[in-house]
């Protein structure tokens, strides 16, 4: 359906890790990973993570889309980790149907590696595009703080914002 109010999240099952992302000056936003739906992601991700290869670095486009907003896209801008690239992942039961979800950024096909964005409305046209693996579960406001810090277009933030660091964690408790 392209209509978005006709689907629904469903977030189970409670055993999938928690993501974990702290901006300076911003606060923190917690996502949801979805190891049981995109497990080659989310492991790429875990590992890099756990390899502390995601402290210090930023959130270096902030998009709108006319008058909505689009993305926020952060992580090492080009410079390869220490895994590497690595093929798309898709599941039919993630699509681009709403405010936070947490994807790959990649400049063609099967370019995956430690570059990420969270979504700022429903963007269909994304569809099996990109690799969806979490959802944000907690700091929706901060997530709109950074998606404000431009006021209009497509680019850099006007000043750095930094992701201080990420830690997984095993999450335990319904959402």
């Amino acid at each position: 359906s392209s209509n978005p109010n006709l689907l629904q999240a469903n977030l189970s099952p409670t055993s999938n890790k928690s993501l974990v992302m702290n901006i300076a000056n911003f606060g923190s936003m917690t996502f949801k990973l979805f190891d049981d739906l995109a497990p080659r992601t989310t492991q790429h991700w875990e590992t890099i993570v756990g390899n502390n290869e995601l402290s210090n670095t930023k959130f270096y486009r902030i998009a709108k889309s006319g008058a909505s907003d689009f993305v926020i896209q952060g992580g090492r801008n080009g410079v390869p980790s220490s895994l590497g690239r690595f093929d798309d992942e898709f599941n039919t039961n993630l699509q681009f149907v709403s405010t936070g979800l947490l994807a790959m950024a990649k400049s063609t096909d099967d370019t995956n590696d430690a570059e990420f964005f969270v979504t700022g409305d429903s963007t269909r046209f994304l569809d099996f595009q990109h690799s969806i693996f979490g959802v944000l579960t907690d700091g929706e406001e901060v997530r709109q703080a950074i998606q404000h810090s431009r006021a209009s277009g497509d680019g850099p933030p006007p000043s750095d914002i930094v992701i201080t660091n990420m830690r997984s964690e095993e999450h335990t408790s319904e959402l």
